[in-house]
């Protein structure tokens, strides 16, 4: 067994169960796989794969170490590093484990991403590779990756996040339930249509794989309360490419 024959293995994409969000530098979301199921990969494609870790140092306020991955007789090396402390805005310890345990997960990511474990995920990655990985997780019922996807692109545009939506306070006990959301008019629909076609580039099926990600059987049945969300959505052409392939290929 040598390298360059279970690479293929080794860079294949991960189940779509096993990614997780994480938070971007800078704001944004986008998708990571936790080194437990990356040392499952290594155990399954080859089993003889060896790690080693250097001293930790402390910079500033991070903890910071090095990890070196050997396979069939190839090691590479990457830096990892971990906040010291993560303490929310109320005061609160929001960390998991000490700081060492999360440099050594975040270093032993890296120098497998050295090996193309996982590459598909970075950041930095082509826009196609992106909107690929948004295309699978679609496939196996993740719908989030697309907002993701798309509210990231708005960043690097350098947009204001899409705000968030505030749920209103339950009712209490005893008062009437809310009356029914309004829908949009004939007027917004067009408007919408407008958009999503002269701006997104949107084909008619692609156009309802939109609405119905939305969560809404037709145009006819959008709230009003969601009505700038989908036109966002509506005159973003990266995310227009997306919904048109996918349905093509339904």
């Amino acid at each position: 067994m040598n390298l360059s024959e279970i690479l293929p293995q080794l860079k294949a994409w991960f189940p779509a169960a096993d990614h997780k969000e994480r938070d971007l530098p800078g704001g944004g979301r986008w998708y990571y796989v936790p080194w437990q199921s990356i040392r499952t990969r290594l155990d399954e494609v080859c089993p003889d794969w060896q790690v080693s870790y250097g001293e930790p140092i402390y910079l500033d306020k991070y903890c910071v170490i090095s990890c070196t991955i050997t396979i069939c007789g190839v090691s590479r090396q990457a830096v990892g590093n971990a906040p010291i402390e993560l303490i929310s805005s109320k005061g609160k310890d929001m960390s998991r484990g000490t700081p060492i345990e999360r440099a050594i997960a975040d270093a032993f990511k890296n120098a497998a991403e050295a090996f193309g474990i996982a590459a598909y995920l970075d950041e930095q990655v082509d826009d196609k590779t992106k909107a690929d990985f948004v295309r699978y997780m679609q496939k196996h019922g993740n719908g989030k990756a697309v907002v993701n996807y798309q509210e990231n692109q708005r960043l690097e545009r350098g947009e204001p996040p899409t705000p968030k939506r505030v749920d209103p306070p339950s009712r209490p006990f005893g008062q009437p339930a809310p009356s029914t959301k309004s829908v949009i008019t004939e007027s917004q629909r067009k408007r919408l249509w407008a958009i999503a076609t002269n701006n997104g580039g949107y084909t008619e099926a692609g156009f309802k794989r939109l609405i119905e990600g939305c969560g809404f059987a037709s145009s006819r049945s959008i709230t009003v309360d969601k009505y700038s969300e989908i036109c966002l959505r509506a005159s973003d052409p990266g995310t227009a490419a997306i919904y048109n392939q996918e349905s093509q290929a339904s």
